[in-house]
């Protein structure tokens, strides 16, 4: 049972560094948008990008310690950012607001 609960205990902080990390970064993001070194719409969508990024890592980490319902949540809002980025992208781009 040691070795499994060290692979538990590895993947439980693996999923909470990447939803700090994600976390910081939307932060940064935040902090560049104000101080205008970022495009409007890059930053949204990368926020949003960095939300669905922070609902998959609490899916591991629900699997760990909640369960099951609070897993399935945390998913479908998950799929839920990570659509609004990719319509995001996809409207900035069509429209002419970002570019390639």
């Amino acid at each position: 049972m040691g070795a499994y609960s060290l692979f538990l205990k590895k993947k439980l902080n693996f999923s909470r560094f990447m939803g700090f990390l994600s976390s910081a970064c939307a932060v940064v993001l935040i902090v560049f948008y104000f101080l205008k070194f970022i495009d409007p719409w890059i930053g949204v969508i990368d926020i949003s990008y960095l939300i669905g990024v922070t609902f998959t890592s609490n899916v591991t980490c629900q699997d760990i310690k909640v369960g099951s319902p609070w897993q399935k949540l945390n998913a479908f809002m998950a799929v839920v950012f990570y659509l609004i980025a990719i319509g995001l992208l996809v409207y900035s781009l069509v429209s002419g607001q970002i570019s390639l």
